[in-house]
């Protein structure tokens, strides 16, 4: 591998390069010297979306609900930029990590296990639910992914769960601002889903929806990349083909590789 390419590799280990620059700017603005600090540190950060649903409140108290997690892992992308893998290889299955996880309640039925495309569905204990978020979310160390605005944060602070992001980066509102998209023709979520062509009988399932907002996310940087004029030695049109891939990736229930901040799973 020749330098330069190696170069490409490392910079699409860093969030911050991997992001078109219109996403950076639109988002971190005022902390550039913290990203330039991080760049040459060799430090990184995370890239994931957070969905809620069903949350039942008992005499004030968060009693159960559902939540989906899902995680850019940029290492795995870096690897596939640098060497783009075979055209069977499903993309978003090997570079998006996805949990959907039943707070608060005991058993499911075994069919719902199916709902969820993307990764296991597991049970999570309310009284272990803050030890094992905390275990795969880096706290102050990642950019949090909407589409319309976030309401998730708000949400884990009443279960005792204070994150704070980097910055949270609406994808509507980008859309909006960077393609001059007027407000009201901003596409729903649901038709932007149904536009990659990928199956999904609920994409409204908390773990669903943080998977698909990710692609989401891929999906805008494509259509920015693709408005630009090639850039001499960088081949970003290249890198845009692949995360078009990411984008029409067919559903897979990815099993999760154990991780050293993975939450432990009894189960395994």
């Amino acid at each position: 591998m020749s330098g330069t390419e190696k170069d490409y590799h490392s910079w699409f280990k860093r969030p911050e390069l991997f992001l078109p620059q219109w996403v950076m700017g639109y988002a971190v603005e005022a902390r550039r010297g913290l990203l330039k600090e991080w760049h040459y540190t060799g430090s990184s950060f995370q890239i994931l979306s957070i969905d809620v649903a069903d949350d039942v409140v008992r005499r004030g108290e968060v009693d159960s609900f559902q939540i989906g997690i899902s995680i850019l892992d940029t290492d795995r992308l870096g690897d596939a930029l640098a060497n783009p893998p075979e055209p069977d290889v499903n993309l978003a299955a090997s570079v998006v990590e996805s949990h959907h996880w039943v707070v608060g309640v005991e058993e499911y039925p075994p069919e719902f296990e199916d709902s969820f495309r993307f990764g296991r569905m597991r049970s999570v204990p309310i009284n272990k639910f803050a030890e094992q978020i905390k275990a795969i979310v880096q706290n102050e160390n990642f950019f949090l992914i909407s589409h319309g605005p976030d309401k998730s944060l708000s949400f884990l602070r009443s279960c005792g769960v204070h994150f704070e992001a980097i910055e949270t980066i609406d994808t509507e509102r980008a859309v909006h601002k960077f393609f001059k998209v007027p407000p009201d023709k901003v596409e729903i979520k649901r038709e932007l889903i149904k536009e990659m062509g990928v199956p999904c009988q609920d994409p409204d399932l908390a773990g669903n929806a943080a998977h698909f907002t990710l692609r989401i996310l891929l999906k805008v940087v494509c259509g920015d990349v693709d408005q630009h004029p090639q850039k001499e030695g960088v081949p970003v049109h290249k890198w845009s083909l692949l995360l078009q891939r990411i984008v029409g990736s067919p559903s897979k229930k990815r099993k999760l590789r154990r991780m050293r901040t993975s939450p432990v799973d009894s189960s395994e």
